[in-house]
């Protein structure tokens, strides 16, 4: 009886047949690791990116301020628009 394969003789297969179906390309074995790795790398990576914070600050303050300055300048807009409405309406 032949030995199982493991997990990654698996793989290295997988990789080798799908690049022949859709290719046609024949891969050695340093070529193949390399694209397993290469996934693997870009996969850890896409992970990272969607963890780390859309905005990243310092000091917990600078999250204060942030937020503060976003309300101040939508409040601004607001009373702005507010204004013009009615210095338009008096007569």
């Amino acid at each position: 009886m032949g030995r199982v394969p493991d997990r990654a003789e698996r793989l290295r297969e997988a990789f080798r047949h799908h690049y022949y179906t859709r290719h046609g390309i024949r891969l050695d074995d340093e070529l193949v690791l390399l694209l397993i790795r290469m996934s693997e790398m870009h996969r850890d990576l896409r992970r990272e990116i969607r963890r780390s914070p859309k905005v990243a600050f310092r000091h917990s303050r600078d999250y204060f301020w942030h937020g503060f300055g976003r309300w101040a300048g939508l409040a601004a807009l607001a009373w702005a628009l507010a204004a013009t409405l009615l210095w338009r309406m008096d007569p």
